[in-house]
């Protein structure tokens, strides 16, 4: 939440990532008297009749927990008693044997407990007040850093001082019977971790070192199932943190009765402590001069070593940029020369695939030229022997036109002379019946002997075998012949 008059700015990224570690110091001193050190004892169980919610573990989402309300202003008219403090001056001396300072470039001088585990407002009670619930504290600075300046979570709490009081600069949530605060955080970052949050029992609110009430489990569950208080009181131009709502307090119970407390428990002086305070800041105003000045000086040369360490760094940057771009550019004549390469090695397969398609065209058009020579060959040997078997076919027609007209011829003399014969042979019949079976015999004898003769012509002749045949059956009609006529003329002789 913001508050009006407190101006606050961002803690360093550097001081939340180390947490801090330009607030070690020495172990803590002893503190004053009268300090009541807190106490972790057992926590009591919740009150009866407002368990926690069941839920799910803590988390750290915060965007999870309800909205807070719009901010609301009631106007109070009874002041605060005694004066505030007039100079941050009077922390620096006040504070200093509690913990230690340090200068830091965006807040300035802030102070840090020596316990690095200190939580604010866990160690001393709530007073209800005319001016709103008012934290009296334990320790011997919560005088100064419960009511004035700012916590800021870093990895642990450092406060920042200001000279706005305030009864306590603290965020409340409210749930059913249980209620709960923490630092309120002011400026761009509010983060609070969760186990930094106090929760307790609505009974014992008012309760002395109410911190040794408060619950440590399940916290998360608490912030989620609470509601955030955004209550102010208004007195003139101070704004104060008002705490819990009235119809929460009188709903659960809660005893309102004031109780009385001194200046110093809330930071507040009378005039004649606000002088010594004055006069012991004075006192030692050359001190903390000196020693701002020394931190001024020591932030100035870390300044300038860290500027010098940046020019170093933009130099080093700068190398290794040109040697990136070297590389890069090596890189680059790399690449191109590989691809190069590689235009070259894909110019030379194609050239390679080129040849090879060629080559292999013309192997492909060689064997389609010598298949078609070799048809043509086989069309010409085809056609040559169809050529050859149409002149055998003429020359065997021939032949056999040859052995026709022979054969007709001598048909037509056999005729004539069978004619001239005729009576010849009639008388001779008888005489040609009786040799008649031994002319039979001798044709047998003949036509077998003719056949052997064929049969061995044939195996010595090729060709023509069918000229062969017809000279051997016109010889076999002339020796047919003869033999008639010799039968003729036997008969004739006969006769």
């Amino acid at each position: 939440m913001r508050l009006p008059s407190v101006k606050l700015v961002c803690l360093p990224l550097w001081l939340l990532v180390t947490g801090g570690a330009c607030y070690a110091s020495a172990p803590p001193p002893a503190y004053g008297p009268g300090y009541q050190a807190p106490s972790d004892p057992a926590p009591p169980p919740p009150p009866p009749g407002a368990p926690p919610p069941v839920a799910a573990g803590p988390s750290q989402d915060q965007s999870a927990y309800p909205p807070p309300p719009a901010p609301t202003y009631d106007d109070v008219y009874a002041a605060a008693p005694g004066t505030t403090v007039s100079s941050v001056d009077v922390f620096y001396n006040d504070l200093a044997p509690y913990g230690s300072w340090s200068n830091d470039p965006s807040y300035g001088w802030v102070f840090a407990p020596s316990d690095p585990s200190y939580v604010p407002y866990s160690n001393g009670r709530w007073s209800d007040t005319d001016y709103g619930f008012t934290w009296v504290s334990n320790d011997p600075f919560g005088w100064a850093t419960d009511h004035y300046g700012r916590w800021v979570w870093a990895n642990r709490w450092i406060w920042l001082p200001n000279t706005v009081w305030g009864p306590a600069w603290v965020q409340w949530r409210e749930g059913p019977g249980y209620v709960g605060w923490a630092p309120a955080v002011d400026g761009p970052s509010t983060y609070v971790p969760e186990n930094q949050w106090r929760f307790v029992a609505a009974r014992n609110l008012l309760l002395p070192a109410v911190g040794r009430y408060s619950f440590t489990g399940n916290l998360g569950t608490y912030l989620r199932s609470t509601a955030p208080v955004n209550r102010y009181y208004r007195h003139g131009n101070d704004v104060w943190v008002a705490g819990p709502h009235d119809d929460w307090l009188r709903g659960n119970r809660v005893d309102m009765r004031h109780q009385p407390m001194g200046l110093q428990q809330m930071g507040r002086y009378t005039d004649a402590q606000r002088m010594e305070a004055q006069r012991r800041a004075q006192r030692r105003q050359a001190e903390w001069d000196a020693r701002r000045a020394q931190a001024q000086n020591r932030e100035a040369q870390d300044q300038q070593q860290r500027q010098a360490a940046d020019q170093n760094r933009w130099q080093e940057q700068q190398r290794r940029q040109s040697e990136e771009q070297r590389r890069r550019d090596d890189e680059a004549r790399r690449q191109a020369d590989e691809a190069r390469r590689q235009a070259d090695e894909q110019r030379r397969q194609a050239e390679i695939q080129m040849r090879q398609q060629q080559d292999q065209q013309r192997r492909q058009q060689d064997e389609q030229r010598r298949m078609q020579d070799q048809q043509r060959r086989q069309a010409d040997e085809q056609r040559r022997q169809d050529d050859q078997r149409r002149q055998q076919d003429e020359q065997r027609r021939q032949a056999d036109e040859q052995r026709r007209q022979q054969q007709q011829a001598q048909d037509d003399a056999r005729r004539q002379q069978q004619q001239q014969q005729e009576q010849q042979r009639q008388a001779d019949e008888q005489r040609r019946r009786q040799e008649e079976q031994q002319r039979q015999q001798q044709r047998a004898a003949d036509e077998q002997r003719k056949r052997q003769d064929d049969d061995q012509r044939r195996r010595v002749a090729e060709e023509p075998r069918k000229p062969s045949d017809d000279h051997g059956r016109h010889d076999d009609g002339k020796t047919r012949g003869g033999d008639k006529r010799r039968d003729d003329d036997h008969g004739h002789d006969v006769h």
